[in-house]
């Protein structure tokens, strides 16, 4: 086949993917009220049917990319689409909380396996072409932005028309469609890191982080002195230690510890995966404050976000065009302090502020938001081997899923579900993003270039050695 007509089968496929993922951010956060009242969930509740999916991502980002990497990019992404179709129909039919909390993990579970198999396949499909791979990589983050935009807007409608289950109904078509162009259109990436998977470290991580989101939604209602808190706050302590141990010491780790020496990978991943845990943590806090202070209803909620997910579509596809102008040092610093500004500037609002005074601060954290993310998610799978392309990726979009539900499990615990609560305390939330974007924002302007320089892990193995 035609090495273009691929490319663009590809891109499309790997589109999709990443539609699915974000549309179940932005799509489920409008329906949360919907969903609590029907099935009498609490705020816990509700932050879970949110963390189930995103922890789900993040524990299993990492196994992912390893097997894509080692199995097959392709083979891996066509498991993803099934596990994440199946997933959906049994979230729509859900008659409980706890049914649809592990659905939403199972549904976790398969979105794991096609974001970071998705980079790989574009990474493969450019052939080594950086300027062909930039332009691919901003068409795919575009395609989730537009997901991200369109999910209030879809998920408001679908509440209020024909019921909240068919906002997980809409993801079975775009994975049968997704599964129908892979199997015909796209080859399989080269196979890599041949040897034993580290399903001990996998294990050790996986417990880690969920104890850690776990004992920060409990603390929400019973505070941080709760012995299940502070407990689970220790065993992530442990955990995460002896994780490090692990990767530094097993033959093939699942976090190749080498990559975070390479300082425009790391600090690429601390840069987006603070932006994911803001961006998160605010879109749940916003779809407590829209529907209970503010009184709107799913589809004047969906409506409101407009601001907020709408403007990153277009900072997306602009993103190209600035890196080539400013670099890709000055694209992610500058994003992070635009970001900054738009929290800052919400922090300024008064309390049970309307909607219309916060629009221009919604919009300044997505356009600051979408300028960064397509460039530091190339900057992270530019600066290192391509036989490892989709390890990086897993990485890079481990910790963005793990920070989003770190975002909800916190900036949830900070406003409560009571409208008086969430009208004063919402500006805790808008303060904390601000800060640690601002400090994200120095680290990039000190260890990221103007230009990606790929690095062997080989080489810089002896180089640190």
């Amino acid at each position: 086949m035609p090495v273009k007509k691929e490319r663009f089968w590809t891109i499309v496929a790997t589109c999709l993917a990443f539609v699915i993922i974000q549309l179940d951010v932005t799509i489920v956060n409008v329906a949360i009220p919907s969903i609590s009242m029907q099935l009498d969930s609490d705020i816990s509740g509700m932050q879970w049917i949110i963390d189930a999916y995103t922890l789900a991502l993040a524990v299993v980002l990492l196994m992912a990319g390893v097997l894509g990497d080692r199995w097959g990019s392709r083979r891996i992404f066509l498991a993803g689409f099934s596990v994440f179709g199946f997933a959906s129909l049994v979230c729509g039919m859900s008659t409980s909380t706890e049914l649809l909390i592990a659905a939403r993990a199972v549904q976790g579970f398969g979105g794991a396996l096609v974001l970071p198999t998705s980079l790989a396949l574009i990474a493969h499909a450019c052939k080594g072409d950086d300027v062909l791979r930039a332009k691919a990589v901003s068409i795919w983050a575009a395609s989730g932005a537009i997901a991200t935009a369109a999910g209030p807007i879809l998920g408001g409608l679908l509440v209020s028309t024909i019921g909240w289950s068919w906002i997980f109904y809409v993801n079975v078509p775009i994975c049968i469609f997704a599964t129908f162009i892979t199997i015909k259109v796209i080859s399989e990436t080269t196979r890599s890191n041949k040897g034993q998977f580290d399903f001990l470290g996998q294990i050790i991580i996986t417990v880690g982080l969920l104890v850690l989101i776990s004992s920060l939604i409990r603390a929400g209602s019973h505070g941080l002195g709760d012995n299940f808190v502070t407990d689970g706050i220790i065993i992530f302590a442990i955990s995460i230690t002896a994780f490090l141990i692990r990767q530094a010491t097993a033959y093939n780790p699942i976090v190749p510890l080498h990559l975070f020496r390479i300082l425009p990978f790391s600090s690429s991943v601390l840069s987006a995966s603070l932006l994911s845990l803001t961006f998160y943590g605010l879109i749940f806090v916003l779809s407590l404050y829209f529907h209970h202070v503010l009184g709107y209803s799913p589809a004047e909620t969906g409506a409101a976000f407009l601001p907020l997910t709408g403007v990153i579509v277009i900072a997306n596809l602009a993103s190209v065009s600035l890196i080539r102008k400013v670099g890709y040092r000055v694209a992610i610093s500058g994003g992070l302090f635009v970001a900054a500004l738009g929290y800052a500037y919400l922090a300024l609002m008064p309390n049970y502020s309307a909607l219309l005074p916060m629009v221009p601060g919604m919009m300044m954290v997505t356009l600051g938001m979408g300028t960064a993310i397509p460039a530091t998610t190339t900057v992270v799978i530019g600066s290192v081997d391509k036989n490892i392309s989709g390890t990086a990726s897993a990485i890079l979009n481990t910790g963005r899923q793990f920070a989003g539900a770190l975002g909800v499990a916190v900036f949830g615990a900070i406003v409560s579900d009571h409208a008086a609560t969430i009208a004063v305390n919402i500006r805790e939330v808008y303060v904390i993003s601000a800060l640690v974007l601002v400090l994200a924002m120095f680290k990039s302007m000190f260890c990221i270039g103007k230009s990606i320089v790929p690095y062997s892990i080989t080489t810089l193995k002896k180089a640190t050695a």
